[in-house]
């Protein structure tokens, strides 16, 4: 699981639909599914 904090492509389509949603934009917020080869960890 990832959380999106931020959308760079927003109106991108998801990897698969999560729950109704289908487009990266309207993820802000919540936690997904995505492939760990898809995901850069940025410290804060």
């Amino acid at each position: 699981m990832v959380h999106v904090d931020l959308a760079l492509a927003k109106s991108e389509d998801l990897i698969r639909p999560y729950k109704g949603y289908k487009i990266v934009g309207h993820v802000v917020g919540l936690e997904i599914a995505w492939p760990a080869i898809f995901v850069d960890k940025i410290n804060g």
